[in-house]
């Protein structure tokens, strides 16, 4: 198993099981690590903890749209962590999912 695999394993276990955890300080942190498409750790680690978390993802998708006509490296990390949640769960039932992401580019 590749470290990412074991890292996203580890964030799936804390967001399954750690109620108490103030996520939006963990979130906020990895965020602040994602300066690139290339800093794709941070984004999984977020993905794992908001695919267990719905309201926490309800939040973060309201934000996102509030920073599309914003800064665009919030826009870049919007981006790179929807898409990190996309690879493991459906988003088609979020309302507008494309149109929102197709708003994006």
């Amino acid at each position: 198993m590749k470290t990412v695999e074991k890292i996203g394993n580890l964030f799936d276990s804390i967001s399954l099981n750690a109620k108490g955890l103030n996520y939006n300080d963990i979130i906020k942190n990895l965020e602040s690590k994602i300066t690139s498409v290339k800093q794709i750790l941070p984004a999984k680690c977020i993905s794992h903890i908001l695919i267990n978390q719905a309201d926490l993802l309800k939040t973060y998708m309201g934000a996102y749209d509030k920073g599309l006509n914003g800064n665009p490296q919030d826009k870049l990390r919007a981006a790179i962590i929807i898409g990190e949640i996309g690879k493991k769960k459906d988003l088609s039932s979020l309302k507008d999912i494309v149109k929102r992401l197709d708003l994006m580019f």
